[in-house]
């Protein structure tokens, strides 16, 4: 919002906003109202809130890009989702963003926090249609060969393979419907096996959110 508010009338000519997800944090929702109103957004931008699947597939069939300014991600499966669509992603530098949005390839990496930077992707991508273009080819091969839930249901059981071998005394449960592992070591030397083994794979970035050592 504050990307396109600091924006000329000319510039976000022809751009809509539409917001989807849920508005149930009042406090939050309200905070971005106040931002519409600040820079008299009220004709560019939509508050679409929680929808259905079948409507969330033609708000992805019918965008220009995907913007994802979130400042702390762990994979960011709504990334690959919009690539999915051929849509070219604009978010900010941190966290595991990187692992799958490349600048120039699939999409544009922001300086995080930057409004400014933010603002200057936005407009690059509506000015420069052979960028947009070959972003969208980037972002259709980024999904073509991106790791499926069965590849990570496989690295999962890897994992807990090396667990038994390596890490003899730690006990864990696994949730594979939610790709989660819970594991339980008392074991000073075990719990730093388990950690080593974390950095040894590929899908570390799952990790951090699913991995739980106690």
């Amino acid at each position: 919002l504050e990307a396109i508010g600091q924006m000329s009338e000319k510039e976000r000519s022809g751009i809509h906003l539409d917001i989807v997800g849920d508005l149930s944090q009042k406090k939050y929702y309200k905070c971005l109202l106040s931002l519409v109103h600040l820079y008299g957004l009220e004709d560019i931008v939509t508050f679409v809130g929680r929808i259905s699947d079948e409507e969330l597939r033609s708000y992805y069939s019918r965008a220009y890009c995907f913007v994802f300014p979130s400042l702390l991600e762990g994979y960011g499966m709504v990334l690959i989702e919009a690539m999915s669509y051929g849509l070219p992603v604009i978010a900010f530098d941190n966290s595991a963003i990187p692992f799958t949005v490349k600048n120039d390839r699939n999409g544009i990496l922001v300086r995080n926090k930057s409004i400014l930077d933010l603002k200057k992707a936005i407009l690059k991508l509506c000015v420069d249609t052979d960028y947009h273009r070959k972003l969208c080819d980037g972002a259709l091969d980024t999904y073509r060969n991106a790791r499926s839930l069965s590849d990570l249901d496989i690295d999962i059981e890897n994992f807990c393979q090396c667990i038994r071998t390596k890490a003899p005394k730690a006990s864990y449960i696994t949730n594979i419907s939610y790709h989660e592992i819970d594991v339980i070591c008392d074991d000073n030397g075990d719990c730093e096996i388990i950690r080593q083994l974390c950095m040894k794979f590929y899908w570390r970035m799952f990790l951090r959110k699913t991995l739980k050592i106690a």
